[in-house]
């Protein structure tokens, strides 16, 4: 999903992939927006599908990161 999309659009995504074997998200498109909080909403909510990725650009792959909990500070506070 694309941290551009609202919480309610990610959720929705979210209701009708969730009886389907999804072993994790990727988020993608950091670098097209400023707010990025939606991250933590979505996570917050959803426990039962891990975050893997980000991606922050359009060079792939060399702007895919592991979604640790530094890459994701970094990519919130940038």
């Amino acid at each position: 999903v694309s941290f551009n999309m609202s919480f309610s659009a990610i959720m929705e995504i979210y209701e009708h992939i969730k009886k389907y074997k999804v072993d994790g998200f990727i988020f993608t498109k950091a670098d097209e927006t400023l707010k990025r909080g939606v991250i933590i909403n979505v996570l917050a909510n959803i426990n039962d599908i891990p975050l893997y990725y980000i991606t922050n650009g359009q060079k792939v792959p060399h702007n895919i990161m592991n979604a640790t909990p530094s890459n994701l500070a970094k990519i919130l506070l940038e």
